[in-house]
């Protein structure tokens, strides 16, 4: 909701208002304008007072919203270097500590990483950048065979 239509709406309220007690216009019209300014800068304030609680209550209890970074699927070749798939995007997991890492992320394990050949992977993606080791940024991760 932007601004714009909460000034549309109070300006059809208080239109409603004045059509259905015309006294109560007669009763603005003769107001201070110091007054009027005053009372319309309150009246927008509680207006907008409304909205933020309203909005409050219907987002407290909605779940947060996870990123949605579409379908991800892991892939190796021959020589078990392994591919994140995303699209028609083609990445190679650098080590297998970035494996294990974005594998608890997006809910693959190494059983998951389906056969394909080399040719095959060029042919069908498109082959983007490596991914970045997470080892440059957590070095004390070890490997899974030293486990």
């Amino acid at each position: 909701m932007t601004v714009f239509n909460i000034l549309v709406g109070v300006i059809n309220i208080l239109m409603f208002i004045f059509l259905l007690f015309p006294s109560s216009l007669r009763e603005v019209i003769k107001m201070d304008p110091y007054k009027l300014g005053v009372l319309c800068v309150f009246i927008a304030c509680l207006i907008y007072w409304v909205y933020l609680f309203i909005m409050f209550i219907k987002h407290r209890n909605r779940p947060k919203r996870s990123i949605n970074l579409g379908s991800v699927r892991v892939i190796r070749n021959p020589d078990h270097y392994h591919y994140l798939i995303q699209g028609d995007t083609c990445c190679h997991i650098p080590d297998e500590a970035t494996f294990n890492y974005l594998g608890s992320f997006f809910g693959f394990t190494w059983d998951d990483a389906e056969l394909m050949l080399p040719d095959e992977i060029k042919r069908r993606f498109t082959i983007g950048k490596q991914l970045p080791s997470i080892k440059l940024y957590f070095p004390k991760i070890e490997s899974k065979e030293s486990c």
